[in-house]
This record gives structure tokens, C-alpha cells and sequence, in this order.
């Protein structure tokens, strides 16, 4: 179970009849369920500045209705966040890394960021709160964008690469991982019809902007996780999943499914459960 900050789900749990809600307690819950929240770290950290959401945010007649800016400020306030989740009785906490933070340009890559995200998990873990990793929500760096995203015939490996980064830095404090976040978005979005347009999709709607991105941010082949060529991204994301899976946490322990998690191998120095 997750509940996404912000959501009415999380404002029932936090206001009761007017109230704040009384914490949940270890009687309330199996002993062996998992009751957390989730965050994507493009909506909550704030100043993503190199990712390729950021970039359209930005960009004249954007489809976004306003920039995401400081967002919740959560990447500076992540250990009283942290702390806020286990006083209020949760053992799981379900959150993203930002890639364009870690590799901000192909091909270097910022120990300080790493050193950040492994800072969050060790907190995590100083409060008691499982952790659930996902390597990718929705945002990419802008380099990688730029160069046509997952429908780029080298996306699957400079996925794996990041991933391989990322695991060799943080694998050992993880206690799930997941490949990617919800990797049937753009397709369940071509179900989705808003008003005036003409009964175009949603995912239709947005591509009739992208020639007009390309030609602002002077790309010709940008792409990313919603704009281009939905075959092409499709198959590209499950690539990028198969060879991250190789790399990431979960490896020993059976193979993911993109957009799901399962346990990986116990951490080093982590009891047995």
C-alpha cells in the first residue's frame, strides 16, 4: 500500500474530523504488511534544473500550467519529512532518484548527489522505514532527451550504466528497487479524452506540441517518457528495464516488472526477517 503526499488519501490520514489523525500503530497493521508512502522526486525535491521536465516547464506555451520551482523543497527538508512519516506510524517509504541529478551531463557523474541519496536512505533506515527505490519517475536528464530518449537505440545502456552507478553507491542501504514507475502511463493515457480537444487523447494532445518543443529548445530529436514516438519509447523502456534489472538491487533475487518491485537480496549487515 502507498499514499502519495498530498493526496486525499494522505490528507484523511493526517486530518480526522478536524484533527490530526492518531498515528498508526503496530496493532493496527499485520506485522508483515507494508503501509508507506510515495513520492516522485521531480514533483517533491524542487529545482530540478537539469531534468527534461524542468526544460518544458520553462518553455513558451508550455503544457504544464506552471513550473514546478521549489516543489515541497524536499530534497533540503527530506530528514524532517522522513522523520514526520515514521511518527505517523508508516514502515515503508517509497521514493525516486532524480537521474539528471546524478549525471547531469553524459557521461560524468556527481558523487555529491550520490552522497545525497545515500544520505536518504540512511535515514530511512535510522527510522525504521523500509525503503522503495525507483531509478526513474517519468523525468531524464536533458542530455538524454535531447538525444531522442528511450526511443534512441542507446538508451538501454546509458540506463545501465546510470543504474550500475547508482547500485555500486547505494545497493547496500535499498531494501526494494524498482526499474521504472507506472511504464504504462503513456499508453493508459491514450485513453483519456479532455475537454476541447477535439477528441484527441491525452498523450495526442501532447504530441501535437512536440514539433514545436523540438523546434524551441533546437533538438530535432527530443524525446522523453511522454513526447515521441510511443512504439518506439515502449520498446525502448522495456530494454532499458531488462538491462537495468541485470545490474540493479533485485538481481539475486528474481526480475522485476517494469513499474513493480520485488525484494532484493538482503543488504549487508541487515538481520534476516
Amino acid at each position: 500500500m502507498g499514499v502519495h503526499l498530498g493526496s486525499p488519501l494522505a490528507t484523511r490520514i493526517l486530518l480526522h474530523h478536524g484533527q490530526p489523525a492518531p498515528p498508526l500503530t503496530r496493532a493496527s497493521r499485520s506485522p508483515t504488511s507494508s503501509c508507506g508512502c510515495a513520492t516522485a522526486g521531480h514533483q517533491v525535491e524542487g529545482n530540478n534544473i537539469n531534468s527534461d521536465l524542468w526544460l518544458i516547464e520553462h518553455l513558451p506555451g508550455s503544457i504544464f500550467k506552471e513550473p514546478s520551482g521549489d516543489a515541497c523543497d524536499h530534497y533540503r527538508l527530506y530528514p524532517q519529512d522522513t522523520s514526520m512519516l515514521a511518527d505517523l506510524g508508516f514502515n515503508t517509504y517509497r521514493f525516486s532518484l532524480e537521474w539528471s541529478r546524478i549525471e547531469p551531463e553524459e557521461g560524468f557523474f556527481s558523487n555529491s548527489e550520490l552522497e545525497h541519496y545515500r544520505r536518504m536512505l540512511a535515514t530511512c533506515r535510522e527510522h525504521h522505514l523500509t525503503t522503495l527505490l525507483t531509478y526513474s519517475h517519468f523525468s531524464v536528464p536533458r542530455w538524454f532527451a535531447f538525444k531522442g530518449g528511450w526511443q534512441d537505440p542507446t538508451a538501454s545502456d546509458l540506463y545501465a550504466r546510470f543504474c550500475e552507478k547508482a547500485t555500486k553507491h547505494l545497493g547496500d542501504l535499498v531494501g526494494y528497487a524498482s526499474t521504472f514507475n507506472e511504464s504504462d502511463i503513456p499508453q493508459l493515457l491514450n485513453w483519456i479524452n479532455l475537454p476541447g480537444t477535439q477528441g484527441m487523447s491525452l498523450i495526442e494532445s501532447f504530441q501535437t506540441g512536440l514539433a514545436r518543443v523540438r523546434q524551441q529548445v533546437n533538438a530535432p530529436e527530443f524525446s522523453d517518457f511522454f513526447l515521441g514516438d510511443g512504439k518506439k519509447i515502449r520498446y525502448g523502456l522495456l530494454a532499458a528495464h531488462h538491462n537495468g534489472n541485470e545490474i540493479s538491487p533485485q538481481r539475486h533475487a528474481g526480475r522485476l516488472q517494469p513499474g513493480n518491485v520485488r525484494r532484493p537480496a538482503r543488504a549487508r549487515g541487515q538481520p534476516s526477517r
